[in-house]
């Protein structure tokens, strides 16, 4: 939908952070920006200049709600592959992919997502033959629902030049059978990059379908801005070629991601990237590091050794001082510092870089990011303030892990005691950011909220209101806040951005589960960008 030249949204609640009642008001946007804010008695100071009036009806009106950890382009790419529930059983993976192969007899290859990490573990052949049974002609390869792990079938292996392995860096394993033949089981990144790259690049065309919907499922979510947390030049590009065709319809922070086995810091690249921003939707400057790997797969790094797993501890995908050098290069360049961190240790390590950099007067309001935090030493929460560090975590994160019980058998009774420590650190006075990491999970702030809110378990209290209020801020003006942007976005006030997203009630008046409420619309920049009207 088009923007018009004055919206007018009448009788809704904006939030306001401090305030326990939201009162009745008109919120006038012009163009980009909020305009005012005024109480709805006020509201015939606009009536007359407006050309698009919104009544609320009494329902509650956020900032646009911002999505801290996301994988936009990787996400839309990955609408228009086969995907899987998690659940399934091997006959039932086998039916759905054939039929999938049956009715796409064009393609070149195959791509399926969604599964479980064990989900192969009762094979009594190496998983390539299995899916060999299924189409030993063109590639096909399947990932796990959250890419730590890849399979794929005897074509793929041989055209990617792995099907006797080869040798991976950090966490990463191709996994080989008792012939020393690559078994189709490849973990982590560096070990099925290469028969990712087999691939051909999704076609322009391809990119705008996905987008269309993409966007779409976005925008009905509320969302107005997304941290990326995979980028490159070619992504960037991509990006912004979205936004100038007016297919974009959310901002979006995007970062140049370094993984292990880049042969060079990519300096030059990441400042193209920042200095090629030039739309208002699209912008970069900062630099993804992957540190660990994930609790399941035993690849996080941590502090002491999993139970029940040989006594390992994972191992970090760089030295400590590969890390100091990786981040000092950055800082040197101003560019922020997103770090992929779910273990203690990896966290651990983290801290010491970063003090280490602050000491050589580094790291001066540079506001570097740790991303995940599922395990955090408690001795380490108090440090991320007096390091100027930002937590990013996923709630829906929180919520698979409260039901994966190999996950928390992995931890130990101990450790699970300080996972996902949202509220110690934002008690702590440290800035939290709340994202998705869509499209591992769904990413729908509300379910978001409503999860963090039953971790707490103020679901249906006269304390559910107060902590929803705080919890709001990490999806609105801390996450704004973690990307230098908490002077024009995160807040429903005069001057700044019309991000904006209306309810379709009054969220703070019952102790409903904010899931159960929709997105009625959805502004940003100023344009509407979903509606049910």
């Amino acid at each position: 939908m088009k923007a018009a030249r004055r919206t007018l949204f009448r009788n809704v609640r904006p939030f306001v952070p401090g305030r326990e009642v939201d009162e009745l008001a008109c919120v006038m946007v012009e163009g980009h920006h909020i305009l005012a804010v005024v109480p709805a008695r006020d509201v015939s100071t606009f009536d007359a200049d407006a050309t698009m009036v919104v009544d609320g009806a009494g329902a509650t009106l956020l900032p646009g709600f911002i999505d801290a950890h996301f994988h936009l382009y990787q996400g839309l790419l990955e609408l228009g592959v086969h995907w899987l529930r998690e659940d399934l059983s091997i006959q039932e993976i086998s039916a759905s992919i054939r039929a999938y192969i049956r009715s796409h007899p064009a393609k070149t290859h195959y791509i399926v997502r969604g599964l479980s990490h064990g989900v192969f573990k009762s094979l009594e052949v190496p998983v390539r033959r299995f899916l060999d049974s299924l189409t030993a002609d063109r590639p096909l390869i399947l990932y796990s629902y959250d890419d730590h792990i890849a399979w794929a079938n005897s074509i793929a292996l041989e055209r990617a030049g792995i099907a006797r392995g080869m040798a991976t860096r950090g966490n990463s394993c191709i996994v080989l059978d008792q012939d020393g033949y690559a078994s189709g089981e490849l973990r982590e990144l560096d070990a099925y990059l290469p028969v990712q790259n087999i691939l051909p690049p999704a076609a322009e065309v391809e990119v705008a379908a996905y987008a269309t919907e993409g966007m779409r499922l976005i925008s009905s979510c509320g969302i107005s801005s997304v941290h990326n947390m995979n980028g490159n030049e070619e992504e960037l590009a991509a990006l912004q070629r979205l936004e100038e065709s007016n297919a974009l319809s959310v901002r979006v922070y995007c970062p140049r991601s370094i993984v292990p086995g880049d042969p060079t810091f990519p300096a030059q690249e990441a400042i193209r990237m920042r200095d090629s921003c030039k739309g208002r939707l699209v912008r970069s400057g900062a630099i993804k590091i992957f540190l660990d790997g994930i609790i399941e797969q035993q690849t996080a790094s941590l502090l002491s050794p999993y139970c029940n797993a040989g006594g390992r501890c994972g191992e970090a995908n760089y030295t400590r001082q590969q890390l100091q050098d990786l981040c000092r290069q950055a800082d040197d360049l101003g560019l922020q510092l997103f770090i992929h961190s779910i273990g203690d240790g990896a966290t651990r390590m983290a801290l010491d870089v970063f003090a280490s950099l602050r000491k050589e007067g580094g790291l001066i309001d540079s506001r570097p990011r740790l991303e995940h935090l599922e395990v955090v030493a408690p001795e380490d929460i108090g440090r991320f303030k007096s390091l100027g560090v930002v937590a990013s975590l996923q709630p829906l994160h929180w919520q698979m892990a409260s039901e994966d019980l190999e996950w928390q058998a992995l931890l130990g009774p101990d450790r699970l005691k300080s996972i996902y420590p949202w509220r110690s650190l934002a008690e702590s006075g440290v800035p939290v950011a709340f994202g998705s990491d869509w499209n591992v999970a769904p990413c729908s702030p509300l379910l978001g909220l409503t999860a963090a809110l039953r971790r707490a378990g103020v679901l249906g209290t006269p304390q559910q209101n107060e902590l929803l209020r705080r919890l709001l801020l990490h999806y609105t003006a801390d996450a704004a806040y973690a990307e230098f942007e908490e002077q024009h976005k995160g807040k429903i006030a005069a001057g700044y951005l019309a991000d904006l997203c209306l309810l379709d009630g009054d969220l703070f008046s019952q102790q409903r589960e904010p899931a159960s409420f929709k997105v009625a619309l959805t502004m940003c920049d100023g344009r509407i960008t979903h509606s049910v009207l």
